[in-house]
């Protein structure tokens, strides 16, 4: 081989930047690409290798071309959705001034209590279960804040996500029920106690065929950090109205039926009569009552305390030897006169537990009654605080340890009862399910019904919390393209798909050649907000219209309602909403 046939530079020197820069202009690169003519077909033996590098060195030269103009491309296609909804605020509500509104109770997180909704859904809080930012348990009244969703429009109007990807597989989440929790003391959010938790009862209510017995849903907690949803448990459903008249024309389903209402109702009522003994036989503990101090501004005056007032009262004067009788604020509007007047006796009884005392003056037939407070002031007043704040905390111990009785003794009761409702319930679904089979032309027995539910579940922290089952997307998947009437302009490139059928919504990225996936057998809507604060819609009866087979493509063309939405029942009126 003889070396002058090649021309190889080892280690060339480093290109410098002026040299560099003279290579950057891409459209000079472009044209003498094209001007350049392509070589001669040659003979010889030898130069074939010679030539062949030379159209290595052209095809180098395409195939940067080519890369070039893909990316050119690309970035005229845009993003895809996932990079589009990743730039999106994760809850990202399409109408401000109309998402779904928090309802507000009081109560009292010394004691826990019960939260009930105006539709029956309940919050079985415990005692102790809030702390503040800095971390200390909260006393006193707490704010509840709480919201459900439940439909289409309750999801669409809160802007929250409606799918679940799990193991990089996205699923459309059929909700029956969400729910919004936190809490606020004097306007400042505050925490759940780590180990406690909120029972949650939320009443909604689920589409389903005929005769079928409690589907399953599962409980998700919606992770801001994350941007999905998280799995929890399984939802308990509770089918209120399973035994409605509906498919029980059969007479003996109808004798069935009955039988097993009335096992259910006799068996309810011994679990709340089990569980209201088991609570009245555990002692509530007694609240100490906060000392007040003496506020000199105050009408006081003093009492002699008789050896024949009551414990409570004779207790208080063996305490403190300088007790000054306030006034109550809660008493009845009273002439002060009274008390320049000798009366011949009086009696004084505490009022429930509290700061206050009922004083009787008596003189004959006249009687006078006034609420009085007992203050206290210098050492006594402190000496008081210490020995509430070691009372209350002897206080908060004992209330601790009677909710950890009452939940373990509630649970073995509700345990004991669910499990013998169960065992109910399985022979009446056996027994129905073989009717079913042999009635299966039935065709109403794929009649869609709404049921009314309760989902029970438990939230160990603040937040959202869905009931739900993940479906897979519907089987037609077609690409859709997107027009507007009225030359309408949109807030954004999000156009919102329902599957009535199911209690889906589906958020799309509305550019051209979008994957549309939707049953055909069910009812759709589809629709899109615009600047104006109008709705574009493409309806059922358009859905209908559709003849497509996957893959295929069709046009949306969504018609602009003129009416602007200011409420809710705009958006429900516009979307001609109405339960099943």
């Amino acid at each position: 081989m003889k070396k002058d046939l090649y021309n190889i530079k080892i280690n060339p020197p480093q290109l410098s930047k002026e040299e560099i820069a003279k290579y950057q202009d891409f459209d000079a690169l472009l044209a003498k690409f094209k001007e350049t003519p392509l070589p001669e077909e040659v003979k010889s033996e030898r130069k074939p290798r010679v030539i062949w590098l030379r159209y290595v060195a052209t095809a180098a030269a395409v195939f940067l071309l080519a890369a070039m103009v893909n990316g050119l491309l690309q970035r005229e296609k845009g993003m895809d959705e996932k990079q589009f909804f990743a730039k999106q605020p994760f809850i990202n509500p399409p109408l401000n001034d109309l998402k779904p509104t928090f309802v507000s109770g009081k109560i009292n997180a010394n004691e826990g209590g019960i939260y009930e909704n105006n539709n029956g859904s309940k919050l079985i809080i415990p005692a102790a279960a809030f702390r503040n930012p800095d971390g200390k348990l909260v006393e006193g009244d707490v704010d509840i804040k709480y919201r459900e969703m439940h439909d289409y429009v309750d999801f669409f109007l809160s802007g929250i996500p409606m799918t679940y990807d799990s193991a990089g597989v996205k699923y459309v989440l059929e909700s029956a029920g969400m729910v919004e929790i936190y809490a606020e003391q004097n306007g400042q959010q505050l925490k759940m106690d780590p180990g406690k938790e909120i029972k949650v009862e939320l009443i909604s209510y689920i589409n389903m065929p005929r005769l079928n017995m409690s589907p399953k849903y599962n409980i998700y907690k919606l992770s801001a950090s994350s941007r999905n949803w998280e799995y929890q448990n399984v939802d308990n459903i509770q089918i209120i109205d399973e035994l409605d008249n509906e498919g029980f024309e059969n007479e003996e389903l109808r004798n069935l039926r009955t039988n097993y209402q009335t096992y259910l109702s006799k068996t309810s009522i011994l679990e709340v009569n089990e569980i209201a003994v088991l609570e009245a036989t555990i002692e509530i503990p007694t609240k100490p009552v906060r000392p007040v101090r003496a506020n000199k501004d105050h009408f006081s005056f003093d009492l002699d305390i008789s050896d024949n007032a009551s414990p409570v009262v004779k207790n208080l004067g063996e305490k403190y030897q300088n007790i000054i009788w306030h006034i109550s604020p809660n008493s009845p509007e009273i002439n002060t006169n009274a008390f320049k007047l000798e009366w011949e006796s009086m009696d004084l009884k505490p009022i429930d537990n509290g700061p206050d005392f009922e004083l009787t003056l008596i003189n004959g037939d006249r009687k006078e009654y006034i609420l009085v407070t007992p203050a206290l002031s210098g050492n006594e007043f402190s000496k008081a605080m210490s020995l509430y704040d070691t009372s209350m905390e002897i206080y908060r111990n004992k209330l601790k340890d009677r909710e950890l009785t009452l939940e373990k003794n509630r649970n073995s009761i509700i345990e004991k009862y669910y499990s013998l409702k169960e065992a109910s319930k399985k022979e009446f679904v056996r027994t129905i399910e073989n009717w079913r089979i042999k009635n299966q032309n039935d065709p109403s027995l794929n009649q869609i019904v709404r049921k009314k539910i309760i989902n029970r579940f438990v939230a160990n922290e603040f937040g959202i919390w869905n009931c739900d089952r993940p479906i897979h997307p519907d089987d037609l998947e077609i690409e859709g393209n997107f027009e507007l009437d009225k030359n309408a302009e949109v807030t954004d490139e999000i156009a919102y798909l329902v599957n009535k059928n199911r209690n889906t919504i589906v958020r799309i990225y509305a550019k051209d050649g979008a994957k549309i996936n939707f049953d055909q057998k069910s009812d759709n809507l589809m629709w899109m907000v615009t600047k104006d604060n109008q709705i574009a819609i493409f309806r059922q009866e358009e859905f209908k219209k559709i003849n497509q087979k996957k893959g295929g493509n069709h046009t949306f063309r969504l018609k602009v309602e003129p009416d602007a939405l200011k409420s809710e029942e705009d958006v429900r009126k516009v979307l001609q909403f109405k339960e099943m």
